[in-house]
Protein backbone atom coordinates (compact mmCIF):
# COMPACT_ATOMS: atom_id res chain seq x y z
CA UNK A 1 0.00 0.00 0.00
CA UNK A 2 2.77 2.40 0.45
CA UNK A 3 4.12 4.11 -2.63
CA UNK A 4 7.08 3.37 -4.32
CA UNK A 5 10.01 6.04 -3.48
CA UNK A 6 10.70 8.84 -4.40
CA UNK A 7 7.67 11.06 -4.47
CA UNK A 8 5.57 13.71 -2.71
CA UNK A 9 4.77 13.90 1.21
CA UNK A 10 2.08 15.49 1.96
CA UNK A 11 1.52 17.62 4.78
CA UNK A 12 -1.41 18.18 5.95
CA UNK A 13 -1.13 19.87 9.08
CA UNK A 14 -4.20 20.54 9.22
CA UNK A 15 -5.27 16.68 8.55
CA UNK A 16 -3.49 16.64 12.00
CA UNK A 17 -4.04 20.31 12.79
CA UNK A 18 -7.70 20.16 12.03
CA UNK A 19 -9.34 19.07 9.45
CA UNK A 20 -11.07 16.16 8.80
CA UNK A 21 -8.25 14.83 6.76
CA UNK A 22 -7.36 11.85 6.57
CA UNK A 23 -8.69 8.77 4.48
CA UNK A 24 -6.96 6.29 7.09
CA UNK A 25 -6.47 2.76 6.83
CA UNK A 26 -4.86 -0.27 8.91
CA UNK A 27 -1.38 0.16 6.77
CA UNK A 28 1.59 -1.23 8.74
CA UNK A 29 1.90 -3.39 11.54
CA UNK A 30 3.82 -5.36 13.47
CA UNK A 31 4.19 -7.93 16.55
CA UNK A 32 3.94 -6.18 19.72
CA UNK A 33 5.45 -7.26 22.80
CA UNK A 34 4.13 -4.20 25.39
CA UNK A 35 0.10 -4.84 26.97
CA UNK A 36 -0.69 -0.84 27.74
CA UNK A 37 -1.25 0.23 23.90
CA UNK A 38 -4.71 1.36 22.88
CA UNK A 39 -7.09 0.21 20.70
CA UNK A 40 -6.67 1.89 17.12
CA UNK A 41 -10.32 2.33 15.64
CA UNK A 42 -10.37 2.93 12.43
CA UNK A 43 -13.85 4.10 11.96
CA UNK A 44 -12.27 7.64 13.95
CA UNK A 45 -9.70 8.23 10.91
CA UNK A 46 -11.96 7.38 8.13
CA UNK A 47 -12.41 11.23 7.70
CA UNK A 48 -13.02 13.50 5.29
CA UNK A 49 -9.54 13.76 2.87
CA UNK A 50 -8.53 16.90 1.60
CA UNK A 51 -10.25 18.03 -1.85
CA UNK A 52 -11.88 15.32 -3.74
CA UNK A 53 -9.68 16.00 -6.92
CA UNK A 54 -6.72 16.12 -4.83
CA UNK A 55 -4.59 13.90 -7.36
CA UNK A 56 -5.23 16.48 -10.32
CA UNK A 57 -4.22 19.18 -7.88
CA UNK A 58 -0.95 17.67 -7.30
CA UNK A 59 -0.71 17.19 -11.28
CA UNK A 60 -0.79 21.13 -11.43
CA UNK A 61 -4.15 20.48 -13.13
CA UNK A 62 -6.99 23.38 -13.28
CA UNK A 63 -5.24 25.36 -10.60
CA UNK A 64 -5.55 29.20 -10.04
CA UNK A 65 -2.84 31.73 -10.47
CA UNK A 66 -0.96 32.87 -7.62
CA UNK A 67 -1.27 36.74 -7.03
CA UNK A 68 2.63 37.73 -7.89
CA UNK A 69 2.74 39.87 -4.67
CA UNK A 70 3.22 36.57 -2.83
CA UNK A 71 6.84 35.82 -4.76
CA UNK A 72 8.11 38.68 -3.96
CA UNK A 73 11.78 38.98 -3.00
CA UNK A 74 11.29 41.26 -0.03
CA UNK A 75 9.23 38.12 1.51
CA UNK A 76 12.64 36.81 2.03
CA UNK A 77 14.23 39.32 3.73
CA UNK A 78 10.80 39.85 6.21
CA UNK A 79 11.19 35.71 7.12
CA UNK A 80 14.86 36.07 7.55
CA UNK A 81 14.78 39.21 10.18
CA UNK A 82 11.55 38.07 11.68
CA UNK A 83 13.37 34.78 12.38
CA UNK A 84 16.60 35.93 13.65
CA UNK A 85 14.54 38.12 15.70
CA UNK A 86 12.91 35.48 17.30
CA UNK A 87 15.99 33.97 17.99
CA UNK A 88 17.09 36.43 20.21
CA UNK A 89 14.22 37.80 21.34
CA UNK A 90 11.23 34.71 22.17
CA UNK A 91 13.10 32.32 23.69
CA UNK A 92 11.25 31.26 26.88
CA UNK A 93 8.33 32.99 26.12
CA UNK A 94 4.72 31.68 25.75
CA UNK A 95 1.86 33.82 23.30
CA UNK A 96 -1.24 34.29 24.63
CA UNK A 97 -4.23 34.63 22.52
CA UNK A 98 -4.11 37.14 19.97
CA UNK A 99 -1.36 38.18 21.49
CA UNK A 100 0.60 40.66 19.18
CA UNK A 101 4.52 40.61 19.14
CA UNK A 102 5.39 44.03 18.96
CA UNK A 103 9.39 43.79 19.25
CA UNK A 104 8.96 41.87 15.87
CA UNK A 105 6.87 44.53 14.66
CA UNK A 106 9.77 47.21 15.51
CA UNK A 107 11.65 45.27 12.86
CA UNK A 108 9.51 46.54 9.92
CA UNK A 109 8.27 50.07 11.09
CA UNK A 110 9.67 51.10 7.87
CA UNK A 111 7.51 49.10 6.19
CA UNK A 112 4.62 49.16 8.20
CA UNK A 113 3.79 49.89 11.69
CA UNK A 114 1.01 47.93 11.68
CA UNK A 115 2.37 44.25 11.12
CA UNK A 116 2.53 41.94 13.81
CA UNK A 117 1.38 38.52 14.95
CA UNK A 118 -0.86 36.84 16.32
CA UNK A 119 -1.84 33.59 18.11
CA UNK A 120 -4.91 31.40 18.40
CA UNK A 121 -5.02 28.75 20.69
CA UNK A 122 -6.21 25.45 18.97
CA UNK A 123 -8.68 22.93 20.58
CA UNK A 124 -7.75 19.25 20.12
CA UNK A 125 -11.08 17.07 19.53
CA UNK A 126 -10.25 13.53 21.01
CA UNK A 127 -11.60 10.63 19.73
CA UNK A 128 -10.47 7.40 21.93
CA UNK A 129 -6.59 7.65 21.50
CA UNK A 130 -6.50 10.05 18.41
CA UNK A 131 -5.95 13.55 17.79
CA UNK A 132 -8.66 13.80 15.62
CA UNK A 133 -8.57 17.42 14.40
CA UNK A 134 -7.94 20.94 15.86
CA UNK A 135 -10.08 24.22 15.50
CA UNK A 136 -10.15 27.59 16.83
CA UNK A 137 -12.14 30.74 17.01
CA UNK A 138 -12.60 32.96 13.79
CA UNK A 139 -14.05 36.57 13.64
CA UNK A 140 -16.62 37.53 11.57
CA UNK A 141 -18.49 41.02 10.58
CA UNK A 142 -16.75 44.36 11.24
CA UNK A 143 -18.69 45.32 14.54
CA UNK A 144 -17.05 45.95 17.38
CA UNK A 145 -17.51 42.61 18.85
CA UNK A 146 -17.34 40.38 15.71
CA UNK A 147 -19.44 37.05 16.24
CA UNK A 148 -16.79 34.08 16.97
CA UNK A 149 -17.39 30.73 15.22
CA UNK A 150 -15.21 27.32 15.80
CA UNK A 151 -13.71 26.50 12.42
CA UNK A 152 -11.14 23.70 11.66
CA UNK A 153 -7.62 25.18 10.99
CA UNK A 154 -7.10 23.42 7.63
CA UNK A 155 -3.33 23.24 5.82
CA UNK A 156 -4.90 20.49 3.41
CA UNK A 157 -7.37 23.09 1.82
CA UNK A 158 -7.51 26.86 0.88
CA UNK A 159 -11.04 28.09 1.63
CA UNK A 160 -13.35 29.54 4.51
CA UNK A 161 -16.63 29.34 4.79
CA UNK A 162 -19.14 29.52 7.72
CA UNK A 163 -22.78 28.92 7.56
CA UNK A 164 -25.37 30.96 6.86
CA UNK A 165 -28.98 30.87 6.89
CA UNK A 166 -28.10 27.04 6.73
CA UNK A 167 -31.34 24.86 6.74
CA UNK A 168 -29.20 21.55 7.62
CA UNK A 169 -26.94 23.05 9.85
CA UNK A 170 -27.09 22.35 14.09
CA UNK A 171 -23.73 24.19 14.96
CA UNK A 172 -23.63 28.20 15.39
CA UNK A 173 -24.08 30.15 12.13
CA UNK A 174 -23.01 33.73 11.19
CA UNK A 175 -25.72 36.00 11.52
CA UNK A 176 -24.91 38.04 8.45
CA UNK A 177 -27.39 40.49 8.80
CA UNK A 178 -25.53 42.21 11.69
CA UNK A 179 -22.65 42.83 9.84
CA UNK A 180 -23.20 46.22 7.93
CA UNK A 181 -20.49 45.10 5.49
CA UNK A 182 -21.48 42.15 4.82
CA UNK A 183 -22.18 41.21 0.73
CA UNK A 184 -23.76 38.06 -0.58
CA UNK A 185 -21.83 38.12 -4.55
CA UNK A 186 -24.74 35.58 -5.74
CA UNK A 187 -21.96 33.34 -7.01
CA UNK A 188 -22.09 29.89 -6.54
CA UNK A 189 -19.47 28.21 -4.05
CA UNK A 190 -19.31 24.38 -3.86
CA UNK A 191 -16.41 22.46 -2.02
CA UNK A 192 -16.16 18.92 -2.28
CA UNK A 193 -13.81 16.70 0.27
CA UNK A 194 -12.63 12.92 0.19
CA UNK A 195 -15.80 12.67 2.14
CA UNK A 196 -18.47 15.53 3.02
CA UNK A 197 -19.25 18.52 0.79
CA UNK A 198 -20.33 22.35 1.66
CA UNK A 199 -21.98 24.50 -1.00
CA UNK A 200 -24.13 27.75 -0.88
CA UNK A 201 -22.78 31.15 -2.22
CA UNK A 202 -19.64 33.40 -2.47
CA UNK A 203 -19.57 36.38 0.25
CA UNK A 204 -17.24 38.91 1.31
CA UNK A 205 -17.09 40.90 5.08
CA UNK A 206 -14.20 41.61 7.74
CA UNK A 207 -12.91 38.39 8.64
CA UNK A 208 -10.26 38.24 11.83
CA UNK A 209 -8.53 36.43 14.07
CA UNK A 210 -7.19 38.21 17.01
CA UNK A 211 -6.21 41.51 16.09
CA UNK A 212 -5.68 40.92 12.71
CA UNK A 213 -8.29 41.83 10.22
CA UNK A 214 -8.88 41.76 6.43
CA UNK A 215 -11.71 43.93 5.11
CA UNK A 216 -13.71 42.05 2.20
CA UNK A 217 -12.33 38.44 2.80
CA UNK A 218 -14.21 36.19 0.90
CA UNK A 219 -15.65 33.10 2.04
CA UNK A 220 -18.27 30.63 1.31
CA UNK A 221 -21.82 31.29 2.81
CA UNK A 222 -22.97 28.03 2.90
CA UNK A 223 -26.73 26.84 3.21
CA UNK A 224 -25.83 23.28 2.95
CA UNK A 225 -23.32 21.05 4.79
CA UNK A 226 -23.56 17.31 4.39
CA UNK A 227 -23.95 15.41 7.81
CA UNK A 228 -20.64 14.52 8.85
CA UNK A 229 -20.01 17.97 9.43
CA UNK A 230 -22.57 18.23 11.59
CA UNK A 231 -20.86 15.40 13.64
CA UNK A 232 -18.05 17.69 14.85
CA UNK A 233 -18.15 20.54 17.30
CA UNK A 234 -17.13 22.97 14.45
CA UNK A 235 -19.30 25.51 12.31
CA UNK A 236 -16.79 26.12 9.68
CA UNK A 237 -13.16 25.91 8.24
CA UNK A 238 -10.54 28.01 7.62
CA UNK A 239 -8.05 26.82 4.71
CA UNK A 240 -4.41 27.95 5.01
CA UNK A 241 -2.98 25.71 1.61
CA UNK A 242 -2.33 28.08 -1.33
CA UNK A 243 -4.88 29.90 -3.02
CA UNK A 244 -4.20 27.76 -6.03
CA UNK A 245 -6.56 24.91 -4.80
CA UNK A 246 -9.44 27.54 -3.92
CA UNK A 247 -12.83 26.34 -5.04
CA UNK A 248 -13.42 30.35 -4.62
CA UNK A 249 -10.66 31.26 -7.01
CA UNK A 250 -9.97 33.76 -4.15
CA UNK A 251 -6.53 34.75 -2.08
CA UNK A 252 -6.93 33.19 1.56
CA UNK A 253 -7.22 35.15 5.00
CA UNK A 254 -3.45 34.25 5.31
CA UNK A 255 -2.65 35.61 2.03
CA UNK A 256 -3.96 38.49 2.38
CA UNK A 257 -2.61 39.42 5.56
CA UNK A 258 0.73 39.01 3.83
CA UNK A 259 0.23 41.04 0.95
CA UNK A 260 -1.41 43.63 2.95
CA UNK A 261 1.23 44.11 5.03
CA UNK A 262 -0.70 43.11 7.95
CA UNK A 263 2.17 40.41 9.67
CA UNK A 264 5.47 40.43 10.50
CA UNK A 265 6.57 38.02 8.73
CA UNK A 266 4.99 35.98 5.82
CA UNK A 267 4.43 31.94 7.69
CA UNK A 268 2.32 30.70 10.46
CA UNK A 269 3.36 28.37 12.80
CA UNK A 270 1.56 24.83 14.51
CA UNK A 271 1.82 23.50 17.71
CA UNK A 272 -0.20 21.03 18.42
CA UNK A 273 -0.63 18.91 22.07
CA UNK A 274 -0.99 15.28 21.76
CA UNK A 275 -3.91 13.98 23.88
CA UNK A 276 -4.90 17.16 25.61
CA UNK A 277 -8.07 19.20 24.85
CA UNK A 278 -6.47 23.09 25.58
CA UNK A 279 -2.92 24.03 24.79
CA UNK A 280 -2.17 23.42 20.73
CA UNK A 281 -1.88 27.28 18.89
CA UNK A 282 -1.32 28.73 15.69
CA UNK A 283 0.69 31.80 15.11
CA UNK A 284 0.11 34.01 12.27
CA UNK A 285 3.60 35.97 11.52
CA UNK A 286 5.38 34.41 14.11
CA UNK A 287 7.06 31.32 15.76
CA UNK A 288 7.10 30.65 19.12
CA UNK A 289 10.64 29.04 20.48
CA UNK A 290 9.37 28.08 24.05
CA UNK A 291 7.28 24.91 22.02
CA UNK A 292 10.47 23.98 20.20
CA UNK A 293 13.39 21.98 21.59
CA UNK A 294 15.73 22.50 18.91
CA UNK A 295 16.40 24.51 15.60
CA UNK A 296 14.29 24.54 12.62
CA UNK A 297 15.18 22.74 9.17
CA UNK A 298 13.59 23.76 6.09
CA UNK A 299 12.79 22.13 3.59
CA UNK A 300 11.40 23.06 0.07
CA UNK A 301 7.77 23.39 -0.98
CA UNK A 302 7.91 21.13 -4.48
CA UNK A 303 3.85 22.44 -5.30
CA UNK A 304 2.49 25.37 -4.31
CA UNK A 305 -1.36 23.63 -3.76
CA UNK A 306 -0.75 21.51 -0.67
CA UNK A 307 2.54 21.88 1.58
CA UNK A 308 3.87 19.32 -0.25
CA UNK A 309 7.58 18.91 0.39
CA UNK A 310 9.69 16.12 -1.46
CA UNK A 311 9.58 12.44 0.37
CA UNK A 312 13.28 10.51 0.01
CA UNK A 313 12.99 7.67 1.74
CA UNK A 314 12.98 6.56 5.12
CA UNK A 315 15.64 5.96 8.60
CA UNK A 316 15.03 2.86 10.50
CA UNK A 317 17.68 2.41 13.18
CA UNK A 318 20.32 4.35 11.46
CA UNK A 319 19.75 2.78 8.18
CA UNK A 320 18.42 4.15 4.91
CA UNK A 321 15.51 2.59 3.40
CA UNK A 322 14.74 3.58 -0.21
CA UNK A 323 12.44 0.62 -1.57
CA UNK A 324 10.14 -1.41 0.51
CA UNK A 325 8.62 0.98 3.61
CA UNK A 326 6.77 -1.95 4.32
CA UNK A 327 8.64 -3.97 5.82
CA UNK A 328 11.32 -1.67 7.13
CA UNK A 329 9.14 0.37 9.28
CA UNK A 330 6.48 -2.51 9.99
CA UNK A 331 9.42 -4.06 11.86
CA UNK A 332 10.42 -1.00 13.89
CA UNK A 333 7.49 0.41 15.68
CA UNK A 334 9.41 0.46 18.39
CA UNK A 335 12.63 1.36 17.29
CA UNK A 336 13.89 4.57 15.96
CA UNK A 337 12.24 5.83 12.68
CA UNK A 338 13.19 9.36 10.34
CA UNK A 339 11.56 10.41 7.29
CA UNK A 340 14.13 11.54 4.83
CA UNK A 341 12.72 15.14 3.65
CA UNK A 342 14.95 16.59 0.92
CA UNK A 343 18.22 15.15 2.45
CA UNK A 344 17.05 15.78 5.89
CA UNK A 345 16.29 13.86 8.69
CA UNK A 346 12.32 14.32 10.65
CA UNK A 347 12.74 11.55 13.36
CA UNK A 348 8.64 10.46 14.52
CA UNK A 349 8.11 10.31 18.05
CA UNK A 350 6.31 6.81 18.69
CA UNK A 351 3.92 8.15 20.43
CA UNK A 352 3.02 9.60 17.41
CA UNK A 353 3.78 6.60 14.94
CA UNK A 354 2.43 3.75 16.65
CA UNK A 355 -1.76 4.50 16.76
CA UNK A 356 -2.50 1.28 18.57
CA UNK A 357 -3.70 -1.98 18.33
CA UNK A 358 -5.64 -3.30 15.52
CA UNK A 359 -8.01 -5.31 17.95
CA UNK A 360 -8.93 -6.28 21.42
CA UNK A 361 -5.83 -8.74 22.73
CA UNK A 362 -4.08 -8.08 19.04
CA UNK A 363 -0.21 -8.50 19.04
CA UNK A 364 -0.57 -6.11 15.87
CA UNK A 365 -0.17 -2.36 16.23
CA UNK A 366 -1.22 0.15 13.37
CA UNK A 367 1.80 2.62 12.05
CA UNK A 368 0.64 6.13 11.64
CA UNK A 369 2.07 6.65 7.88
CA UNK A 370 -0.40 5.92 5.44
CA UNK A 371 0.35 5.07 1.68
CA UNK A 372 -2.57 6.37 -0.97
CA UNK A 373 -0.87 5.68 -4.22
CA UNK A 374 2.07 5.74 -6.39
CA UNK A 375 2.29 9.24 -6.53
CA UNK A 376 2.39 10.62 -2.67
CA UNK A 377 1.87 9.48 0.62
CA UNK A 378 0.65 11.71 3.73
CA UNK A 379 1.26 11.86 7.08
CA UNK A 380 -1.23 10.75 9.59
CA UNK A 381 0.92 12.58 12.32
CA UNK A 382 2.60 15.95 12.64
CA UNK A 383 6.20 16.04 13.18
CA UNK A 384 7.15 18.11 15.95
CA UNK A 385 6.45 21.61 15.35
CA UNK A 386 5.93 23.11 12.15
CA UNK A 387 6.03 26.86 9.88
CA UNK A 388 4.75 26.95 6.73
CA UNK A 389 6.51 30.13 5.14
CA UNK A 390 5.57 31.59 1.75
CA UNK A 391 9.00 33.34 1.34
CA UNK A 392 11.91 31.37 -0.42
CA UNK A 393 10.04 30.03 -3.39
CA UNK A 394 7.95 28.41 -0.46
CA UNK A 395 8.90 26.03 1.92
CA UNK A 396 7.94 24.38 5.66
CA UNK A 397 10.48 24.22 8.57
CA UNK A 398 10.23 21.57 11.50
CA UNK A 399 11.58 21.45 15.27
CA UNK A 400 11.01 18.76 17.80
CA UNK A 401 8.23 20.32 19.80
CA UNK A 402 8.12 20.14 23.59
CA UNK A 403 5.61 17.02 23.29
CA UNK A 404 8.65 14.68 23.10
CA UNK A 405 10.34 15.76 26.25
CA UNK A 406 7.36 15.15 28.10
Amino acid sequence: MLPRLPFSFLLLTAGALGSPMYDMAPSISTIVTKTDIPIFNPQVALVKLKYVDAQDIIAGKNLVVLPDALSDPRLDALSDAALANTKSNLSGSVLSKSTPTSHQANIFSATNAAAQSATDPLTDEIVGNIDLQYYGAVGFGNETHPQQLSVIIDTGSADLWAPVKCGDCVNPQYQANASSTYTDTGVPFNVTYGSGNVGGTLAHDTISIGSLEIDKQYFGAVTHVSSDFNDDPISGLIGLGFSSIAASGEPTFFENLIMQDKVSAPFFSVYLTRGKASGSMITLGGYDTSKAVGPLTWVPVISKTYWTVQFDGAVVEGKNVTGDLHAAVASAIYANVSLLLFASFANLSMQDFNLGQDGDGSKNCIGGIVGLDDTFMEGFAIIGYSVYDYSHEARVGFAPSVNNMQ
